[in-house]
């Protein structure tokens, strides 16, 4: 039979169909809005760039309608003095402020989380001391640091990522940067793109309202859950009329999930288990 690695080992299911699995997990939520994929054939060309850009839109869209950069921790008195000189070119309707945290959003979850990734490297990241002076710690030290450091440290890997990510697209000239001499930290923003959005959708979910980066075949109303013991949470399809039973469709980044954030709330009963039945 299955065993459930994340409760105990104990038996959960001796399936008469071996070709079910039995699994016990979460559902979070499911696909609301999602999309176009990007394919390889994309890649060869530009197309690929305004894909990035639907998305961006459907990001920029999201905070709007839901507020949801007040979620955001971090200082507004730290944004960075090129957001005047960025020419989208359309009118998003978004304060400048709202629109530079709704980008670091949209680039951390098709990044699958940048600036954490660049917190656990160890490389010299630049902050600012309490003297106004400038440090390189590198990610080991970083524990070291007051938090109020450590904060000013992610802000500036967020305002190297922002801006040239605005360069990239066009909207930015390298000249109005505030870190182009900090550009060295970060890979090339197209190519590092090009690695991570391969194959893949953007997508926001219908309750909870989180962006997510989920398989190039996932469609609105699939499931987004976590089963106890995974790594990472999981796309799923509902099979017919058969509650239970679903088709597993991919893994999947969301963000605001990621970290266990939702664990929290399975324990304090917001959340309920179910099993699966994986065909």
């Amino acid at each position: 039979g299955l065993f459930n690695r994340s409760e105990g080992g104990q038996q959960l299911f001796n399936p008469e169909n071996e070709r079910i699995l039995a699994l016990n997990g979460i559902l979070i939520d499911e696909i609301e809005n999602v999309g176009p994929s990007i394919t390889p054939e994309n890649l060869e060309t530009d197309a690929w760039l305004s894909t990035i850009k639907q998305w961006e839109s459907m990001m920029l869209g999201l905070c709007k309608s839901l507020d949801l950069t007040k979620r955001i921790p971090g200082s507004r008195d730290n944004l960075p003095a090129s957001l005047a000189a960025i020419k989208y070119e359309e009118d998003h309707g978004m304060p400048l402020g709202e629109a530079y945290y709704a980008t670091i959003v949209f680039l951390s979850t098709i990044l699958k989380g940048f600036v954490r990734g660049h917190l656990d490297k160890e490389e010299a990241i630049p902050v600012l001391s309490p003297s106004g002076s400038e440090l390189r710690p590198t990610a080991a030290s970083l524990q070291n640091l007051t938090s109020r450091q450590v904060l000013h440290a992610s802000t500036i890997i967020d305002t190297i990522y922002f801006e040239q990510y605005q360069i990239w697209l066009g909207r930015l000239s390298p000249a109005d940067a505030t870190t182009s001499h900090l550009a060295h930290l970060i890979p090339h923003i197209g190519v590092q793109l090009k690695a991570e959005v391969r194959g893949w959708k953007f997508c926001v979910t219908k309750y909870l309202g989180l962006p997510a980066l989920v398989p190039w075949n996932a469609e609105k109303e699939d499931a987004v859950c976590i089963l106890f013991g995974a790594d990472v949470p999981l796309i799923l399809r509902k099979i017919g009329q058969m509650e239970d039973h679903f088709k597993r469709i991919g893994t999947a980044y969301v963000n605001c999930v990621m970290q266990g954030e939702m664990i929290p709330y399975y324990e304090e009963g917001k959340l309920q288990k179910r099993t699966f039945h994986l065909v």
